[in-house]
C-alpha cells in the first residue's frame, strides 16, 4: 500500500494518515478522454479542495484549526478504525457547519 515518505522514512496507517477521502476508481481526464483511477493521487485533490471551500468561507481558521475541523467533522468509518489517526471520512458538509462554530480550544 501507499504512505508518506518524510526525512527517509515512511509513514502509512495510523501513524501518518490523518483522515479518510474517497480515492478508489474516481473518473479523471486523461489525454484520451476519461479513465478511473485510484490512489492518494485521487484523494488528495478531495482533501484540498474541501480545506479550499471550508477556507472560503471561514478565512480566519488557522492551518492548525483548518486540520482539526477537517478531521473532527468526518464520519467515523469502522474500516478507517487502526488504519488513520482519527478513523474518520471527509465529510464537507459537516466541515462547513463545524467550521461555522469552532472556537479554539
Amino acid at each position: 500500500g501507499g504512505g508518506i515518505l518524510i526525512d527517509g522514512e515512511l509513514y502509512y496507517g495510523a501513524r501518518g494518515v490523518d483522515m479518510g477521502a474517497p480515492g478508489a476508481g474516481i473518473l479523471s481526464l486523461t489525454r484520451d478522454g476519461y479513465a478511473s483511477w485510484s490512489g492518494t493521487s485521487m484523494s488528495a485533490p478531495h482533501v484540498v479542495g474541501a480545506a479550499a471551500l471550508v477556507l472560503s468561507a471561514h478565512p480566519a481558521l488557522t492551518p492548525l484549526a483548518l486540520k482539526q475541523v477537517l478531521m473532527e467533522s468526518g464520519d467515523r468509518i469502522s474500516a478507517l478504525q487502526g488504519i488513520t489517526v482519527s478513523e474518520r471520512r471527509l465529510n464537507v458538509r459537516a466541515a462547513l457547519e463545524r467550521a461555522a462554530s469552532w472556537l479554539p480550544e
